[in-house]
């Protein structure tokens, strides 16, 4: 994303905590400046979830700082999984399988597992004349990721199914996999 502008204060803090996070560690991205908001209109409950005391919004947005002040975006919250205790961010997990040349369209989900939580499960859409296997795209995040950000469940779809907005419904990919394996959810 870049460094922040002078006029503008953003820092990388533990979500629990508050505590501003060490260089290299990601945290929730915080912003406070006289462009940033104030709070919701008629909306008290949602302002003091978003705005603290001191003026700063919380984002929900996942970043990190280098050690030259440039700052990384690293995902949304909300696109988070948590297995094994580790969050795991969708995006970067979608980054690595997109790297893949016959990868078109990559989207991760989590889904209910007994003993880690949740699992990452990837949808895969293949370029046209292309062609790839689950061994492929699982090698490629091995060499690429912490093993327990590897997916443990690929499929590969003929097209992601889409919002209005051109997001990926995420929720439908995690309903149709939790029905195949029949998961209880």
């Amino acid at each position: 994303m870049g460094r922040p502008r002078e006029t503008i204060e953003i820092r990388v803090v533990d979500r629990e905590t508050g505590r501003p996070q060490p260089v290299g560690t990601p945290g929730e991205i915080v912003i406070r400046a006289f462009t940033v908001m104030k709070g919701y209109y008629g909306k008290p409950t949602e302002t003091s979830e978003a705005v603290n005391a001191d003026g700063w919004l919380h984002t929900g947005d996942v970043g990190r700082f280098d050690a030259d002040g440039y700052l990384y975006f690293d995902g949304r919250y909300k696109d988070m999984l948590k297995t094994s205790g580790f969050n795991v961010s969708c995006q970067e997990v979608e980054e690595v399988l997109s790297q893949h040349p016959a990868v078109l369209y990559a989207s991760l989900v989590g889904i209910p597992d007994a003993r880690d939580t949740e699992i990452g499960a990837a949808f895969v859409q293949v370029r046209p004349g292309a062609a790839c296997t689950e061994t492929e795209l699982l090698q490629l995040c091995r060499t690429r990721l912490a093993r327990f950000k590897v997916p443990r469940h690929v499929r590969f779809v003929d097209a992601l199914p889409l919002s209005a907005s051109g997001k990926v419904q995420k929720f439908v990919l995690r309903a149709e996999l939790v029905r195949e394996l029949k998961i209880d959810s």
